[in-house]
């Protein structure tokens, strides 16, 4: 009901168009945009397509933008439309900051902690083998609504702390400057954003490599970790990925073996990924590339 709305909202409104619109959002609310061009930069969280998300796009956009490649492999066959990969930018407030001694080995995930990001499977599968007999490393979970995996889970361990308020963006950027070592396990993810952020703050990050995340996964500046293609999820109508639990465990050991050794001071893997992250992902670079694409 609501899409006929803007469908016959548009019609009714076409004098009053744009001549070109870049619409971040998914396709079914292209009708709704008042716009004689139509160009959508979109995402989604699964191997799959979520139903008629291609006919919106063949029928109101000139062309489909994604954040990653195996995106767009998902789109191309289904398109007569142009789909472009266009990674998004890190926000130049993430700025980086010295590391200086310390003991404890602090570890750090956040965004809204879904299934999809995999927390428990990282607490259970990966930190606890490595470091579960230890008591010098300490967790954040920062996520939203108290959700921790499939439900709000109650989290006992006195070494990890959970954090579900709304944070101001100096906020988030104290708490990644206090970690050491960022966690990306996710199943699937679309823009990849979030070890973007943490590296460029220069903390060690930690992440599966596929999907949003595959094109900043290098040995040289992070720690990558194999994934396989798992089960179909029904309900994104796609696949997600299942990480190497034991590459995963691998990486964490030498994470903190590398801050031991270093007594907590900065890593140069986090200092070199911070100003490798801000050059690759300089948002005047993205909008040059999504201007060349919406021929301004």
């Amino acid at each position: 009901e609501g899409v006929t709305e803007g469908i016959t909202e548009s019609l009714e409104r076409r004098e009053k168009q744009a001549d070109t619109a870049l619409c971040v959002t998914v396709p079914y609310e292209l009708p709704r945009v008042l716009s004689r061009k139509r160009y959508v930069y979109t995402m989604h969280e699964a191997g799959g397509l979520p139903k008629n998300w291609d006919s919106f796009v063949e029928n109101w956009a000139e062309a489909v933008i994604v954040p990653c490649e195996e995106l767009a492999e998902i789109w191309r066959p289904l398109l007569k439309k142009p789909v472009y990969v266009v990674p998004i930018g890190v926000s130049d407030w993430w700025t980086f900051r010295e590391s200086t001694e310390h003991k404890e080995f602090r570890m750090l995930m956040f965004g809204r902690l879904s299934g999809r990001k995999s927390p428990i499977e990282t607490i259970v599968d990966v930190i606890l083998p490595v470091l579960g007999d230890r008591n010098d490393w300490h967790l954040t979970l920062k996520t939203q609504f108290g959700q921790i995996g499939s439900s709000s889970a109650y989290i006992s361990d006195p070494r990890i702390t959970v954090i579900s308020d709304l944070y101001s963006e100096g906020q988030m950027l104290d708490l990644c400057h206090k970690a050491d070592l960022g966690l990306c396990l996710s199943a699937f993810e679309g823009w990849g954003m979030v070890p973007r952020q943490m590296m460029a703050t220069g903390m060690d990050v930690l992440l599966t490599n596929h999907s949003g995340h595959a094109i900043d996964c290098d040995p040289a500046y992070n720690y990558p970790v194999d994934a396989q293609k798992k089960a179909h999820h029904d309900a994104m109508d796609g696949y997600w990925y299942e990480m190497n639990q034991e590459m995963a465990r691998e990486a964490l050991r030498a994470a903190y073996d590398d801050f031991k050794a270093r007594n907590g001071c900065q890593s140069e893997k986090g200092r070199s990924s911070s100003a490798w992250i801000k050059e690759r992902r300089k948002w005047s670079s993205v909008a040059e590339t999504l201007s060349s694409i919406l021929c301004l």
